[in-house]
Formats: C-alpha cells, structure tokens, sequence
C-alpha cells in the first residue's frame, strides 16, 4: 500500500486600501497541533485565518478535498 500524508497549511489574510482581502502568507505546517495553536495565536491580528489539510498518497501524487481545521474572519473563497 502507498504511504499516505497530510498535507497541512495555514493562510492569514488582511484588507488593502481597496477592502479587498489580499493574503499574508500561506505555509505549510509540520502538525495538525502546530497548525491550529498558530491560528489561534493568529487569529486576532488578520482579517481572516484560515487552517486546512489534504490527505492523500505520495506514491500517487493524489491528494483529497481540503478539510478546513479551523476558520475565523474573512476569507476570499474564490481564491481558495
């Protein structure tokens, strides 16, 4: 069987000038720990956070839908 993985980010997004929402940073994140103790710490200092993983096979390069992990504020859907 393939060896599985998870792959786990987090994206913190602010307002321009314009209002309109524009990312921060988007990274990957070793843990689902790390990644929702960093949102948290986050989440009061951007107009919108959001934590997701996808699972999936290295071997095959496929990855599954994004699971959100956690989400607060505003986000640019279509960009996501």
């Amino acid at each position: 069987m393939p060896p599985e993985r998870r792959l786990i980010y987090l994206a913190a997004f602010d307002r321009d000038e314009d209002g309109e929402l524009v990312p921060v940073f988007e990274r990957q994140i070793e843990s689902l720990h790390e990644a929702l103790d960093e949102a948290w710490k986050i989440a009061d200092q951007h107009d919108g956070v959001i934590a997701w993983v996808r699972e999936g096979s290295t071997y095959l390069r496929e990855y599954g839908p994004p699971k959100v992990l956690f989400w607060t504020g505003d986000l640019p859907l279509e960009k996501l």
